[in-house]
């Protein structure tokens, strides 16, 4: 029996993982000091950012239909109590279909995760930490600078909600953009002139009906071309056969009549490489296709010494 992966941990974040590479064509293999999948909470809220990944994985619809929006919360201030909303009601978007924070217990999470074939769950015993071993250190590296900054602030932010809160504060209660993790940002390169490089490639319409979140969907790299030079570029592209394949969109600008252009910021021909996480992994507006293709060398040289397939 082979095992390409070994993730240390069952609970939603390792299930969520081991669902993304089996559909890489990845064998995994998870292991538990624990028995059995955790009966209790401890957390209950779902983000904008994490639903449209559940969807991405094919399981957001189980999600919804375990959970509610969140009620108003009572506080108690003597005699009496106040309502007090914590997450403002939003109506879906073109770029942001899934507005709202939603509420689900964690166990119920659990159980829509380990629903999805293909993974052998073993519970066993947890040394330590285990990440892609046996992965290129120079990826290893990259994935710390990336996201080594976004965890920070992330636990800046709740250390300051829960200094706030000790401070009788109730300002710290309200929960925003910031928590729904939709701004979250990898920074770094090139920009239209509503995104950059490192940005969530948001959702959008096309002049069909068709949403790019349906493009996207899967554990491929999509790239867009939008205009004529960067059709001809794209036609040009060179990608690896080994790894993540690569799905090529062409945008019309002639009779794109949906919110692409609009919510993408486009001005001009433009090629947008998006990885599949979601986030936009390069913007090409001027020599299009040479700075398309250095982009593709930079963010699939490792593959072949990782031995992914």
């Amino acid at each position: 029996m082979t095992t390409d992966v070994l993730i240390i941990g069952a609970g939603p974040a390792g299930t969520a993982l081991a669902i993304d590479l089996v559909r890489r064509g990845l064998d995994i293999r998870i292991i538990d000091k624990a028995p059995r999948s955790f009966d209790g909470s401890r957390a209950k809220g779902i983000q904008p950012r994490t639903q449209e990944v559940f969807a991405d994985l094919g399981m957001l619809r189980e999600i919804l239909a375990g959970g509610s929006l969140y009620p108003k919360l009572g506080i108690h201030l003597g005699p009496l109590t106040a309502p007090w909303r914590m997450y403002r009601t939003k109506q879906p978007s073109a770029d942001i279909p899934y507005p709202n924070t939603w509420l689900i217990p964690q166990y119920r999470t659990d159980a829509v995760l380990h629903a999805r074939p293909s993974i052998r769950l073993a519970a066993s015993y947890r040394n330590g930490r285990v990440f892609l071993a046996g992965a290129d250190p120079g990826l290893l590296d990259s994935y710390e600078a990336e996201r080594l900054p976004v965890a920070a602030a992330v636990l800046g932010l709740s250390t300051e909600k829960y200094n706030d809160l000790s401070k009788l504060d109730t300002s710290s209660i309200r929960r925003g953009k910031d928590e729904q993790q939709l701004a979250l940002s990898y920074l770094g390169g090139d920009r239209t002139t509503t995104l950059r490089a490192g940005d969530r490639a948001p959702d959008a319409t096309l002049h069909d009906g068709t949403r790019l979140f349906d493009s996207y969907r899967g554990p491929h790299f999509t790239a867009m071309a939008y205009g004529p030079r960067a059709t001809e570029a794209l036609d040009r592209l060179d990608w690896p056969s080994a790894g993540a394949q690569l799905k090529r969109l062409v945008i019309d600008a002639r009779t794109d009549t949906g919110t692409f252009r609009r919510v993408y910021g486009l001005t001009e021909d433009t090629l947008l490489l998006i990885r599949p996480d979601g986030y936009i992994g390069h913007i090409a507006t001027h020599g299009i296709s040479a700075a398309t293709q250095v982009a593709v060398r930079a963010l699939t040289s490792s593959v072949k010494r990782c031995g992914f397939r």
